[in-house]
């Protein structure tokens, strides 16, 4: 689900039943998961805000991410969170990542002493957006960036290889 919505980990750990519109084909994503200082050490508290406004959006639902999200809804118990762990806690980032990890390297895409962040998944997002031609500004509000500078520095190789691309079929053109 994480690939095909490109939440970041605060997002989703966040999220919850009430903001899947399935009619709609819809994601509210209308706050996040941070981790504070508590007595020295720190613990999850949900906020009902973002890093910055743009953070706060309605995100279109692949087909993909539908497909998953009724899936875990079908195994989710009581609980309004999407993603929990086994005993319908939420899960820590480090339990994701780590889960993310031993699912790579159990299908064979990462070796032994590799490790993947759920972040990935969100680049990953990215990253297949602009390969298949998507501007810089609806994927920067797909990922809620408050401006496209921070999209285009975040993924300035991904849109060099696209400008290479470009004028490649440019000259195709002209000849």
């Amino acid at each position: 689900m994480l690939m095909y919505t490109g939440l970041c980990v605060g997002e989703v750990l966040a999220l919850t039943w009430d903001d899947i519109d399935f009619k709609e084909n819809m994601i509210d994503i209308n706050k996040s998961t941070v981790y504070i200082p508590v007595n020295g050490k720190y613990e999850s508290v949900v906020q009902n805000s973002g890093k910055t406004d743009s953070s706060m959006r309605l995100l279109p639902m692949a087909s993909k991410a539908r497909e998953a999200l009724i899936e875990l809804k079908e195994m989710s118990d009581d609980s309004n969170l999407v993603i929990t762990t086994i005993n319908g806690n939420s899960p820590t980032r480090a339990s994701l990542g780590k889960s993310l990890t031993r699912m790579c390297r159990n299908a064979g895409i990462i070796g032994k002493d590799e490790y993947r962040s759920v972040h990935t998944l969100r680049y990953t997002f990215a990253t297949m957006l602009f390969e298949n031609g998507c501007s810089i500004k609806i994927v920067s509000e797909l990922l809620g960036h408050c401006d496209t500078r921070v999209t285009e520095n975040t993924y300035i190789h991904v849109i060099q290889k696209q400008k290479i691309k470009a004028i490649e079929d440019f000259d195709k053109y002209c000849v």
